[in-house]
């Protein structure tokens, strides 16, 4: 695993994590969820590179060691959009240094996914796919199913 920073065009400095292998058949991005860091992906990171993926991980803006003492959890400067800049740059450097050829796919869990998701709205041609985990939506029918499965937990 290696460790590295960019620059952000706010000038954050955006701490990431990168799992590579040899010959990954494809990347996964991975972007974490609210009050998490990259770290947290490690097993989930080596699981990929099991798989034959290589794998980077962002620390969002206010989280992990991109999160600098009164900043944290505070996206500052460009806010948001600011977040998908990242990812955007991220994932430039991810095709400079491993191959403009190799699929590249966008992972994101609950505030990642949410990120993910603005990513793909704004640039989805530029990725192989998308999975979006524990997305905080509101999807019909779903709030029903969890009445209904709360029945099963009882002892």
């Amino acid at each position: 695993m290696d460790e590295r920073t960019f620059t952000d065009a706010h000038g954050v400095e955006v701490f990431t994590r990168w799992w590579p292998i040899a010959s990954p058949t494809a990347v996964v991005v991975i972007a974490h969820g609210a009050s998490e860091h990259s770290g947290r992906y490690e097993r989930f990171a080596t699981a990929l590179n099991a798989a034959g993926f290589a794998a980077v991980a962002i620390d969002h803006r206010g989280h992990g060691r991109t999160a600098a003492g009164a900043d944290r959890a505070i996206m500052g400067a460009g806010g948001g959009q600011a977040v998908i800049d990242d990812l955007q740059d991220l994932i430039v450097q991810v095709r400079s240094e491993m191959g403009a050829e190799l699929p590249v796919h966008l992972f994101g869990h609950s505030l990642g996914s949410l990120m993910a998701l603005s990513f793909l709205v704004q640039h989805s041609a530029e990725l192989a796919g998308g999975i979006l985990c524990g997305v905080a939506a509101d999807v019909d029918g779903v709030s029903d199913l969890g009445a209904l499965l709360a029945g099963f937990d009882t002892p």
